[in-house]
């Protein structure tokens, strides 16, 4: 099979993760839920090679905004990037963006990989809180404290979960030989 296919592939089943994902929520002080979705984009945005990881973002956005019920409370439309939660959508693409255009000197480290992921993090809750202090008519301060402080103890979390799926996926990556500027990454020198 030709690797580009593979890869074109890897991207349509990131995205759907991404949707699966989104689909499991706890709703954390009313307006913004609690999802493992950031995980499987950042899946996407560190195992796989550029521009695969931004291709199952804009997927999963696309599919949305064309009417799929695939973000979050089973929603889709342009009203979702208006509304609240739209800054995290568009934080989703410029966070992964930014992560793969500095994706193997991510991979260098567990420690690199990590701040990579805490990056990726902060980039898309800036957005996210931008967006919802603009919508809602909050400053940025009563937004952070009144709203978006009791996200970033799910969010370490969420970070270290997403540290070990990403380095899951890109050992599997590497026993298949599927990426070849992997070879300086660190979970290679470990197989």
């Amino acid at each position: 099979m030709n690797q580009s296919l593979r890869w074109k592939i890897l991207a349509a089943l990131l995205s759907s993760l991404i949707v699966l994902s989104t689909q499991f929520q706890i709703m954390v002080f009313g307006a913004v839920p609690f999802t493992l979705q950031t995980v499987a984009i950042q899946i996407g945005a560190f195992a796989l090679p550029k521009p695969y990881g931004i291709i199952s973002i804009i997927l999963y956005l696309m599919l949305g905004l064309i009417g799929f019920p695939v973000f979050s409370k089973g929603g889709a439309g342009i009203g979702h990037f208006l509304g609240p939660t739209g800054g995290f959508l568009y934080g989703f693409l410029i966070a992964t963006i930014l992560i793969q255009i500095f994706r193997l000197q991510f991979l260098k480290s567990r420690f690199h990989l990590f701040l990579g992921i805490a990056i990726h993090t902060i980039v898309l809750f800036s957005f996210g809180e931008i967006h919802l202090s603009y919508v809602t008519g909050k400053d940025l301060y009563t937004v952070f404290t009144s709203i978006m402080l009791a996200f970033y103890p799910f969010a370490i979390i969420k970070c270290f979960i997403s540290l070990f799926a990403v380095e899951t996926l890109i050992k599997a990556i590497l026993r298949k030989g599927m990426d070849p500027s992997l070879k300086s990454c660190y979970l290679n020198k470990a197989l």
